[in-house]
């Protein structure tokens, strides 16, 4: 928490601030000198020479910082002293591509949805709060079975960020769906691609590409190349900084 812009301040606010031990002294709270940061917000705080009270307005703890989450699962982040808002960027799981269907007869699987994705999103933090990130796996592509029709791939995983004032997600790609041939998924929401339906008499309907490098859509089945599986979707992305 920052120190305040206007008004009296005591030395002792000052210690707190920068959690410094007495015995307090003014030359101890040089920025860049390993209690001040030496960042924008703190630009009125002289590097050496005198240093007043009032160089002290608006100071603060808070330094620049990021965190990547790039493998499925859930996580939680203290949120930094001096921190109030954080950008946020959720990329969802996309979704696995459906079996083929072969019975004699030969049809093409289709491909999953890609992830839905959000970036660059403001979300309010109070510091020392936990706040609770969760990266979307992707969809398994469904193996095929013989003669047993060509069931759907799974959905992607959500992806999210959460905090005690709100939430930034995006939802995982569907599923590649049954059919003769398998049709395409849906993208996930919102800026999410569908997947492709099958085409031909053996060629797997492609995965969808929502262009990010997260959350693509696994392919169908491709009889034409012997994959008779669906191939699974690829897992998502969180990415934090303040």
């Amino acid at each position: 928490m920052a120190i305040q812009s206007s008004g009296q301040i005591k030395l002792s606010e000052i210690a707190s601030e920068f959690d410094d031990s007495a015995p307090h002294s003014m030359s101890e709270f040089y920025r860049g000198g390993g209690k001040v940061a030496d960042v924008a917000l703190n630009n009125n705080v002289p590097t050496s020479g005198q240093i007043k009270f009032s160089n002290m307005y608006g100071a603060t703890t808070y330094t620049p910082g990021s965190q990547s989450y790039t493998s499925a699962g859930t996580y939680s982040l203290t949120v930094p002293a001096g921190v109030s808002t954080m950008t946020v960027s959720v990329y969802a799981g996309g979704g696995g591509g459906s079996a083929s269907w072969f019975c004699g007869d030969g049809f093409p699987g289709g491909g999953g949805g890609s992830g839905g994705y959000r970036t660059n999103q403001s979300l309010s933090v109070t510091p020392g709060e936990s706040i609770t990130i969760v990266v979307g796996a992707g969809g398994s592509g469904r193996g095929f079975v013989n003669c047993g029709g060509n069931p759907p791939g799974y959905a992607g995983g959500t992806s999210s960020v959460t905090s005690g004032s709100g939430s930034v997600s995006a939802t995982g790609g569907s599923g590649g769906t049954s059919g003769q041939p398998g049709g395409g998924g849906a993208g996930g929401s919102p800026n999410g691609v569908s997947g492709g339906s099958g085409y031909g008499v053996y060629y797997g309907g492609a995965g969808g590409n929502n262009g990010t490098g997260y959350g693509s859509g696994g392919r169908g089945g491709n009889v034409i190349a012997g994959q008779l599986s669906g191939v699974s979707g690829s897992q998502g992305a969180v990415f934090l900084s303040w």
